[in-house]
């Protein structure tokens, strides 16, 4: 039976199996060194030639300031990293119309190529203030370069990543109710066909208690604890077209089987929940190996789940600089062949008192496990 928006609520007991662990502080490689200009990144989704397209929200810049370190601020942009030669640059600098109209800035976090070949980007404005205000943009490409900026949907809370199933867009957003230590986080994810997005921006009404009525557009909630305030956070799908959404602050991932439609066929099923796991950000499908790997952000970790929903862990290590190969509020996963590249946020001020992490550091790096095994 079709579920136009399921609703689940975390459960408090552990349902998972005990992780095993085959965790190494020096597993991890260093990737490519990051200019001190891209303080904060995050997504990354890999071109058809094989570069990388890298997201630098640089939310740091708020931290710098606060710490006096203003003259280390930089604007966000889309990068690009050649992983033959070891190469990063900026792909597209955002220009003045690009920015919000409301907060007068841009923050891109997830991002993917669509069937259409453009590049879309969640632009999340939560740390700049409450409100509707976060987007979805996408960049028009062409020959392998951005040629404008368009947004195709407005009015996103928390909007956090992104996946294309086919010709649909599946949106996580981590906090249309955003949680605290006494009320829960309530999230959500939505989903949007390519032809929609061709006929100017998409408005949603994310928050059905407040708006009164539920957009078509969300098609899953989620309720967590509110300890963290992000809720849905990763999203990915396996190769038979199953979806499955993280839950940031409660560690655990939700498996969601879909209809013709792309909409839920049911409730969400809760896959995996670990001890080991303290929060599930950005995810990566190993069709080879079928596992899914997961971005530990509170745990500055990376774990592998099996098809059963068993973890083990790649890789933890306490409060670091990636700039050695270590872990640093790890948030984002690109599979390359049996490389997985690591994108490490560094944002100390996204969850103060929940993480491993609490060191701004000046210096920044992607981080390459070998996944073969």
């Amino acid at each position: 039976m079709f579920i136009a928006a399921s609703t689940y609520a975390v459960p408090a007991s552990n349902t998972a199996q005990a992780a095993q662990s085959a965790s190494s502080a020096d597993a991890g490689q260093p990737f490519i060194k990051l200019p001190r200009t891209y303080n904060t990144s995050d997504s990354m989704a890999r071109m058809p030639d094989g570069r990388i397209i890298l997201a630098v929200p640089n939310y740091n810049n708020l931290t710098l300031r606060k710490q006096g370190r203003a003259a280390d601020e930089a604007p966000a942009r889309l990068a690009i990293v050649d992983p033959v030669h070891k190469t990063v640059h900026d792909w597209y600098r955002f220009r003045a119309q690009d920015l919000s109209p409301a907060t007068g800035k841009v923050a891109p976090m997830g991002v993917a190529f669509g069937p259409d070949g453009n590049l879309y980007y969640v632009d999340r404005q939560t740390p700049y203030g409450s409100g509707a205000n976060s987007r979805i943009g996408r960049i028009v490409v062409r020959d392998g370069k951005p040629v404008q900026n368009e947004i195709v949907v407005e009015g996103g809370i928390g909007t956090n990543d992104l996946a294309w199933y086919r010709d649909r867009l599946y949106v996580t957003d981590a906090g249309i109710r955003p949680g605290s230590g006494t009320s829960n986080t309530v999230s959500g994810v939505f989903m949007f066909t390519l032809d929609e997005l061709q006929h100017g921006p998409v408005r949603i009404k994310p928050d059905p208690a407040r708006e009164g009525a539920q957009d078509p557009h969300l098609i899953a909630t989620f309720v967590s604890n509110g300890k963290a305030k992000t809720g849905a956070d990763g999203i990915v799908f396996d190769d038979a077209g199953n979806l499955y959404i993280g839950v940031n602050e409660e560690g655990t991932i939700f498996r969601i089987s879909l209809d013709a439609d792309g909409r839920p066929a049911g409730k969400p099923t809760l896959f995996a929940r670990d001890p080991n796991l303290l929060s599930t950000d950005g995810m990566a499908f190993d069709a080879r190996h079928r596992r899914l790997y997961v971005a530990d952000f509170l745990g500055n970790a990376v774990h592998a789940v099996d098809m059963d929903g068993k973890v083990t862990t790649l890789q933890k290590n306490g409060d670091a600089d990636s700039t050695s190969g270590k872990l640093d509020m790890p948030c984002a996963l690109l599979l390359l062949g049996d490389q997985l590249i690591v994108s490490n946020m560094d944002y100390v001020s996204a969850a103060p008192g929940s993480a491993v992490n609490t060191t701004l550091n000046a210096d920044h790096a992607l981080t390459v496990l070998n996944v073969a095994q």
